[in-house]
């Protein structure tokens, strides 16, 4: 995440992509990476979070200025490399837990005020990180290089399909609440079917990772969020 270093001559044209698959424009003080722009000379973003307080109050650092111990490669998710705490549903010779969980759904009906319409407003909040094991955890049996980057991609895949859910509803969120609503049962009704509709189908994609099931899973991978 930090500087581009090369030993080709100035006078040669400077590639676009060089130790990271990410593009670097020479000359910019910022690194793309996807959802957010890194500044290697102050090591932080350049961006607010778009995850916003659920990777911690400051919108603007990296991984919570501990870049040694985490990464975030996407700028989206906060991926933690230390001692997890093991919950009893998952199995213990797991080497990492992907969690997801949805901590605010909730929407109120309120009077539009003069055009007599009713309006929803709502709050839609999800919680997406991972855990890892330390590299001299016994989890690892001595072989902590030969897999954690495997088990970076597979705890990825659970975060990937975790956001891909929150933002697809978050999408249906933004469209509900910008109708206005002629009456005050209309309004309740979208309320009770949004709130209702996306805890249900939280829970199908919760188990879908639970049982490694859900979107772009291998048939036959082992079960459970590890």
């Amino acid at each position: 995440m930090g500087y581009y270093y090369t030993t080709e001559p100035e006078t040669a044209v400077p590639p676009k992509s060089r130790a990271t698959p990410k593009t670097h424009t020479p000359g910019l003080p910022v690194k793309e990476r996807g959802y957010r722009y890194y500044m290697p000379e102050t090591g932080r973003w350049a961006s607010r979070d778009p995850i916003e307080e659920q990777g911690g109050d400051n919108l603007y650092s990296f991984v919570s200025n501990g870049a040694v111990d985490a990464c975030d490669h996407l700028g989206l998710v906060f991926i933690y490399y230390g001692e997890r705490t093991d919950d009893s549903s998952v199995r213990r010779a797991a080497y990492a837990f992907a969690h997801g969980a949805i901590n605010k759904n909730s929407c109120v009906c309120d009077c539009g005020g003069l055009s007599g319409n009713y309006k929803l407003t709502c709050e839609w909040e999800m919680e997406a990180k991972v855990l890892i094991h330390s590299r001299d955890h016994s989890v690892w049996g001595g072989n902590y290089k030969g897999l954690i980057n495997s088990v970076r991609v597979h705890e990825q895949h659970h975060i990937s399909n975790f956001l891909s859910f929150y933002n697809t509803r978050n999408a249906l969120y933004v469209s509900y609440q910008a109708v206005p609503y002629r009456t005050k049962d209309l309004c309740e009704f979208a309320k009770n079917w949004l709130v209702s509709k996306s805890d249900s189908q939280w829970e199908v994609v919760r188990q879908g990772e639970i049982d490694h099931t859900g979107p772009g899973w291998p048939p036959g991978d082992s079960g459970g969020i590890d």
